[in-house]
């Protein structure tokens, strides 16, 4: 099974992970200022969706332009997807500090999926990472940082269903 797990951002870009069979196949950074990701054909597409909560001092605007670019990104590429899912940060991640769980990501790649990052600048490392992170939550339990594997909300060519 082939699934291509999206963090959005507003400021680097979109950062992506591509799975085959629950083993890191491609990472990286698609730049909002015009680079693009061709239409990738995968079986699950699970995209990060944001959320307020009330206890993160996040500009709520920003969260606003954050899923504006996140649905640009999931318009583009689900035309070439079997399912659409969407996850929330709590639901992938719980309440891990960002450092913390950047660290026990890395621990939970092999060698080989580590050597794609090589050369990869620390500032786009921790977007991707996330990325990655969304990926093991669906694609392989036992390198998840939370337990469940769910999703928020699936979309099926054109139906959508909340679990």
């Amino acid at each position: 099974m082939r699934v291509l797990s999206i963090d959005p951002g507003t400021k680097k870009g979109v950062a992506y992970a591509l799975f085959s069979d629950a083993q890191l196949l491609s990472a990286g950074i698609v730049k909002l200022s015009g680079d693009t990701l061709e239409p990738i054909v995968v079986d699950r597409m699970i995209i990060e969706m944001p959320k307020i909560y009330a206890s993160k001092g996040v500009d709520k605007q920003d969260l606003v332009h954050l899923a504006f670019y996140a649905g640009l990104f999931a318009g583009r590429h689900f035309s070439q997807t079997k399912k659409l899912e969407v996850v929330f940060p709590q639901t992938w991640c719980g309440s891990i500090p960002k450092k913390i769980r950047q660290e026990r990501i890395w621990e939970k790649m092999n060698e080989k999926e580590r050597k794609l990052l090589e050369g990869v600048g620390k500032l786009n490392r921790s977007d991707i990472m996330d990325a990655i992170g969304i990926g093991l939550h669906v694609c392989d339990m036992d390198r998840a940082l939370v337990p469940g594997g769910s999703t928020s909300i699936v979309f099926d060519k054109g139906w959508r269903s909340w679990k």
